[in-house]
């Protein structure tokens, strides 16, 4: 779901990208601002390495991070994913 996600961002479907996070990620930014957001991260174009994940609950709700980095040159990107309905979304995303 991560690696789906951030390639749909390196191939032009940012849009497509947005659809795919939870509702609280929605509100938080709305689809103009993410596609927008994501041109100050030209690195996301490039293939990214894949560094770490973790799970952990939070209350009674499970959460996976993920950890990617730029395959060559600055840039690293965390994803946190959470069960929306039975449904894997990416819910938060953080650059480095």
């Amino acid at each position: 779901m991560a690696d789906t996600f951030l390639e749909q961002i390196r191939t032009g479907q940012a849009a497509q990208a947005w659809e795919s996070t939870t509702a609280e990620f929605k509100s938080a930014e709305g689809r103009e601002v993410f596609v927008q957001g994501l041109k100050k991260h030209p690195w996301l174009t490039k293939p990214l390495t894949f560094i770490s994940t973790e799970t952990v609950t939070i209350g009674n709700s499970p959460r996976s991070e993920y950890v990617y980095r730029a395959a060559s040159g600055p840039g690293g990107v965390r994803l946190l994913a959470a069960n929306e309905r039975g449904t894997w979304r990416i819910d938060r995303m953080k650059f480095e």
